[in-house]
Parts: C-alpha cells; structure tokens; sequence
C-alpha cells in the first residue's frame, strides 16, 4: 500500500539505477541520496501531511531497498546506516530486529524485500 500521491517503486529503482550510472566518487556519491527518505524528506513515503501514515511504513521500508539495491550499496550497508539513523528514534511497542537493535525487525525485513525486488527485476525496470 502507497499514498495516492506516493511515488512509483519504479522511481525509486531508476532514482538508484541512475545514480549506480553516475557514480564518479565511489559509494560515497551514491550515498548522499539516501537524506532523501529522512522523515520528511522528499522520498519519504510513510508521511502523509507531515504524519506517520502507518499503512504506508512498509512501502517506506521496500522502497530504500529499492533504490538501494538499485544503486549499488550493499545490503548490509544500508541496513547499518539505517541502524545508525533510527538510533535517536522511538518505534513503541513493536519487535525490534536482533541484529540491527535500533530498527524495528519489520522494516529490516522491508528493506530486504526491496532488495529483493529489485533483484528479480518484479517490476521490470532493472537493467
């Protein structure tokens, strides 16, 4: 589920094909776009009006896998910074992920899914 003016999961994989295609400093060039899913920002796709959506937080998640693999940052990676950003957040009364403590388990597990995804070329997008 994704907001009626959410962006495509076909955006998010051309967003990171096209920045894996310009890539000149290494990793690090594709890694500033990752700001733009901040809560937010302009990709972040669990706000609506400013609020948490909270149908939409796992299309949030799947969609920075999305980009992500598309962009070529490795999984455990992204996952890291992730951990490292949700660190100052507070999730409630949800199971967080063993490995990565400061994230909840389901949007490691989104995350993953984008990976996926992406990987399987589901939506037809992928080089």
């Amino acid at each position: 589920m994704r907001p009626n003016d959410g962006q495509d999961p076909a955006f998010f994989i051309a967003q990171g094909e096209a920045d894996l295609l310009n890539v000149q400093g290494g990793l690090f060039t594709t890694l500033a776009q990752l700001p733009n899913f901040r809560s937010g920002g302009p990709w972040d796709e669990q706000r609506v009006g400013g609020s948490i959506t909270y149908p939409y937080i796992s299309y949030a998640s799947i969609v920075i896998g999305l980009f992500a693999e598309s962009a070529g940052i490795p999984e455990n990676v992204l996952l890291a910074i992730s951990n490292q950003y949700a660190s100052g957040h507070k999730f409630g009364p949800v199971a967080m992920d063993s490995t990565y403590t400061n994230l909840p388990a389901r949007n490691v597990a989104n995350e993953k899914l984008g990976y996926s995804l992406a990987q399987s070329n589901a939506f037809g997008v992928c080089q």
